[in-house]
């Protein structure tokens, strides 16, 4: 059975740079709550088909995203999205 990948309360996480290597999300992949997170391009190596739910909440700091994965999972999501709570109130994706 596939967990996902949970980041979640991580008051001083300002990165995900150790996760670079990083390519099968095993399911939801789930950003919340992290205070101080000012930057996940280091996921960009997920292959988008193994995101099953997409949640990125509540982690103030975050305001944008460019990385295509995510992008390309939006387009046609697998499973449900839930992107709310972050940065200047709503995140923003770009391709």
């Amino acid at each position: 059975v596939k967990t996902g990948c949970e980041i979640v309360n991580n008051v001083n996480l300002k990165t995900l740079q150790g996760l670079h290597h990083m390519t099968d999300a095993g399911g939801k992949l789930t950003i919340s709550y992290n205070d101080q997170l000012l930057d996940i391009t280091a996921l960009k190596t997920i292959q988008s088909g193994t995101i099953g739910d997409l949640e990125i909440a509540f982690n103030p700091i975050l305001t944008t995203c460019s990385i295509q994965n995510l992008c390309d999972y939006l387009k046609a999501p697998a499973g449900s999205v839930d992107i709310f709570g972050n940065g200047e109130g709503a995140m923003r994706f770009y391709n």
